[in-house]
């Protein structure tokens, strides 16, 4: 008896440490994750900066801008163009604003245009698997893999429209802040490990865990 319970132990001593390993794996992820999940990827470069459709979001350093007044530095209807001339600008950052043109490939035509060359734009949109991507301002709905068929797929008719742009940087946000489910941490980096797991994500798994927002940066070449 006592030697089948010896024996029971020894077998079951790598399991016991691959289950561990893993969990300290997923916990350092999830901890990796909450940290710096939501922190900018890199510096805002340049001296001329940005904040479109800022909705009241007014940021230091930038030039925030919208339609509705909200003490910010400008007040502009964007469908009308970005009231800045050609190659004038370092950073434009648009934080769920797109959703609301009902073009926006016009809107990425002018920040192409007022982009210094290499200039940087950085966007957050809802993602269609969220039911927010649905309220009755929003006039366009985004995944991961339209956004880059539409914009920056240069055999796209519709991209060759707002200018080439390189993808820097992206990322398929699940968790928000203070969510109750941790493993979604874990989830959101499997999602992210690279493009290929970002579009099966967005085609098949979203229907079962959705996500909440598509976070980029893409690069005027």
């Amino acid at each position: 008896m006592e030697n089948t319970i010896l024996r029971i132990m020894f077998f079951s001593l790598p399991l016991i440490v691959g289950i561990i390993a893993f969990g300290g794996m997923c916990v350092g992820m999830a901890i990796t994750n909450i940290f710096s999940r939501d922190l900018p990827p890199e510096k805002k470069p340049g001296k001329v900066k940005l904040n479109l459709c800022c909705a009241g979001i007014l940021l230091k350093e930038f030039v925030n801008i919208d339609l509705q007044d909200f003490g910010q530095e400008i007040i502009h209807d964007l469908t009308k163009g970005i009231p800045y001339p050609d190659n004038s600008v370092d950073y434009i950052i648009i934080y769920h604003g797109m959703e609301h043109f009902i073009e926006p490939h016009h809107l990425m035509k002018e920040m192409y245009r007022v982009l210094k060359p290499n200039g940087k734009v950085e966007i957050r949109v809802p993602h269609y698997s969220n039911n927010t991507a649905y309220e009755f301002t929003h006039q366009f709905i985004f995944s991961w893999s339209a956004f880059n068929n539409r914009f920056l797929n240069q055999d796209s008719s519709l991209s060759r429209q707002c200018g080439r742009w390189k993808l820097t940087w992206s990322r398929i946000m699940l968790a928000q802040k203070n969510t109750k489910y941790p493993v979604l941490y874990f989830i959101e980096w499997m999602v992210n490990i690279g493009n290929k797991t970002r579009g099966l994500y967005d085609k098949i798994f979203c229907k079962f865990i959705p996500a909440y927002e598509i976070w980029v940066i893409i690069e005027k070449v």
